[in-house]
């Protein structure tokens, strides 16, 4: 697999132009067939728990009756934890952001 990588540079009379640089081939011991169907359990994984995490917040914010207080904290600690653990899974994965569909 190779990746394409393009660097903005900053020059005397431009305001930007945008340089190509060298291709790098990734060789890490896995088949590019196997690379392919890892990011494809790793977007699965974090479409599911994005989702979780989703939902969870959105309890948060919409506990109505008597254990309000408990109920809002117990959502508050479960979405915070969802999203540390989401944020690592994420992090984990170095893939051009324009083949990420989660990154902005």
């Amino acid at each position: 697999m190779i990746l394409d990588y393009s660097q903005s540079i900053f020059t005397k009379g431009s305001i930007m132009k945008t340089k190509k640089v060298k291709p790098m081939v990734m060789d890490i011991g896995i088949s590019d067939a196997d690379r392919q169907k890892i990011a494809a359990g790793l977007s699965a994984l974090l479409a599911d728990s994005y989702t979780l995490y989703l939902m969870t917040h959105n309890f948060h914010w919409n506990v109505t009756g008597p254990q309000f207080n408990s109920l809002h904290n117990m959502f508050m600690t479960q979405y915070t934890e969802q999203w540390n653990a989401l944020e690592r899974v994420m992090n984990f994965d170095r893939r051009p952001r324009a083949s990420r569909p989660w990154a902005a």
